[in-house]
């Protein structure tokens, strides 16, 4: 219980569910398949979480924006095999993880500005939130242990999510919005500027 309620394991657990909570509003499939999440947060102990959104559109009631209602089902569960051959709990890979979840979610919001889901104003709170969320992780993450999980990503024989790791997707949306944007003027420099860095690292 100590590690499990630790104030780093908790604020990574926060950052978790607020990640398959911002995935699930999302369209696009750079970040709505990250809506549901296994997890070891602890030994001995695993978190299953799962997310639906239901957006309503009403012009009269909300004008040109939309009210969004979001659903998180959650499930915490015990393994004593796993307790077993735990000596230590590391936070690191659950860190990079959520960093690399948080970024695909910055993409999805980019694609859905390009195309014309949301407004630049939702895009702009979403991707400061984010951004925020995302500098915090890093100071509890270090850069060369979030190097070193990259790198034993295609790994075969060590448990990590490769499919995040794998930019390919996250490329092409990035372009096509970039494409975009940049047929829309200067209210879309911002987004512009932010889609071309993601697009150079889209790991970071």
């Amino acid at each position: 219980m100590q590690v499990l309620t630790s104030p780093k394991a908790v604020s990574s657990y926060s950052d978790l569910v607020l990640s398959i909570s911002e995935a699930a509003k999302s369209t696009s499939s750079a970040s709505n398949s990250l809506s549901f999440s296994a997890n070891r947060i602890a030994p001995g102990v695993f978190a299953f979480l799962s997310a639906n959104s239901i957006s309503i559109k009403d012009k009269d009631t909300f004008g040109e924006e939309a009210v969004t209602a979001t659903s998180i089902f959650y499930s915490l569960n015990n393994s004593i095999e796993d307790l077993k051959q735990s000596t230590s709990f590391e936070l690191a890979y659950l860190n990079a993880e959520l960093l690399l979840k948080f970024k695909n979610i910055q993409i999805g919001n980019t694609d859905d500005l390009a195309k014309g889901l949301i407004t630049i104003a939702v895009w702009n709170e979403k991707y400061l939130m984010i951004e925020e969320i995302m500098k915090n992780i890093r100071e509890r993450l270090d850069n060369s242990t979030f190097k070193d999980i990259i790198a034993r990503s295609k790994d075969k024989d060590v448990d990590v999510d490769s499919t995040l790791f794998n930019t390919n997707k996250s490329r092409l949306i990035l372009e096509q919005s970039v494409l975009q944007f940049e047929n829309r003027g200067s209210l879309y420099r911002g987004p512009l500027e932010n889609a071309k860095t993601m697009l150079s690292n889209p790991l970071f």
